[in-house]
């Protein structure tokens, strides 16, 4: 297309150069208005590449995202979710409840939707939400083995919370790709990200959240290295198993001047099961600076936070019917005191902090993530980094 625009271009220009040689002591000069084709074909290929440069290469298939945030500040609730045909991402926190989360499922039928949520201590809490017009009722649903006291808390509760303004800048870009190689072997990968309509916006958010890569140039790295990726064989077969990659970014919460953002990542490319993480990035809007733990936290606070992070686990590990007074371990945890995690961002009711499969627990017990509260946390922030 590119070629065919700019060849058209060109065939014109020539046209009006010999036309000039001819008749250049007769010519009048002519109205802007003639220039207008040339005009119009410079536009298009200059919006078209401006399109070009944030969208997906070709073997990708454009994928729907569409972002929607919630709230209801009276009783701490924020939920932003991002819904796609086939699946869900987000976050929520109902900070008068606890409960708070990274969303693994969603369920939709009519004007009704259920939330499940996941991260260690908090698998199996649902929220079962009805849709209005420009606002949802939220009601929570514990586990079963959730001790009756706990269930009887939650059992009455219910809120409204109002749709939340989402800048009208901030876009959702999501793609997959799905291709089978000379070898038989298939790849499937999936990407999603934060971005903006905003040129200057855009190339900040690419600078900070795809450390200075476009998502086309993100797209065209990740096909090339899934593509050398070796596949892992346990057993002997004669078939390889397909290799899947995910990298799903979303917003975990968004004011005006604060962005927090996850990014999960998935490979899959043979064995039990796949490699599963997820990053954060806290972004300071008015800065278009990323902020890490210690721009956000004083010095210390590793050691100073650990005592509360422990607390806070096994508070979530009463969902499960867990005494608090069996210890960490009896959580399912590796060890009966926790390291520091190495992963903060900042919520609507205070900072989050995520422990990666593995890092304190099985594979099956997924990730975990430990949300303080703010007045547990003030003395130890750097300056105001409230998101309000």
């Amino acid at each position: 297309m590119m070629v065919s625009v700019l060849a058209l271009m060109n065939n014109e220009i020539l046209a009006k150069g010999d036309f000039m040689k001819q008749d250049m002591a007769k010519r009048r000069p002519r109205p802007f208005l003639s220039n207008a084709p040339i005009g119009i074909l410079c536009l298009t290929v200059l919006l078209w590449g401006c399109t070009f440069s944030d969208s997906f290469p070709h073997g990708y298939r454009k994928l729907r995202a569409d972002l929607q945030m919630w709230r209801n500040t009276a009783e701490g609730f924020s939920l932003t979710l991002i819904t796609n045909p086939d699946r869900a991402q987000g976050f929520v926190e109902w900070g008068k409840l606890g409960i708070y989360g990274r969303v693994v499922s969603v369920t939709k039928a009519d004007d009704k939707m259920s939330i499940s949520l996941g991260d260690g201590g908090m698998q199996g809490v649902e929220l079962r939400i009805a849709m209005r017009k420009n606002a949802i009722e939220v009601r929570a649903e514990l586990p079963i083995d959730a001790p009756e006291v706990l269930r009887s808390q939650v059992a009455n509760a219910k809120l409204v919370a109002e749709r939340a303004v989402i800048p009208t800048s901030i876009r959702i870009s999501a793609g997959v790709l799905n291709e089978k190689q000379e070898s038989g072997r298939g790849i499937s990968i999936r990407l999603q990200y934060v971005t903006s309509s905003l040129t200057g916006e855009r190339k900040a958010l690419d600078e900070l959240l795809r450390r200075g890569k476009t998502i086309r140039d993100t797209a065209i790295f990740r096909r090339a290295q899934q593509e050398r990726s070796p596949v892992m064989v346990y057993e002997q077969s004669s078939t390889q198993p397909p290799l899947v990659y995910e990298e799903l970014q979303y917003p975990v919460f968004l004011s005006t001047h604060i962005l927090s953002v996850a990014t999960q990542r998935y490979l899959f490319n043979g064995g039990a099961h796949g490699a599963a993480s997820t990053d954060f990035d806290v972004i300071d809007l008015t800065k278009s600076a990323r902020l890490g733990p210690d721009d956000v936290l004083k010095a210390g606070w590793r050691k100073a936070l650990l005592p509360k992070l422990s607390a806070e686990l096994l508070r979530q590990g009463s969902y499960a019917g867990i005494d608090s007074k069996d210890g960490l371990k009896a959580m399912g945890l590796f060890e009966p005191e926790l390291t520091a995690p190495d992963k903060v961002f900042v919520c609507m009711n205070g900072l989050g902090f995520e422990y990666d499969r593995y890092q304190i627990a099985p594979w099956a017990m997924g990730e975990f993530i430990v949300l303080l509260p703010w007045d547990q946390v003030t003395a130890y922030l750097k300056g105001a980094i409230r998101p309000f």
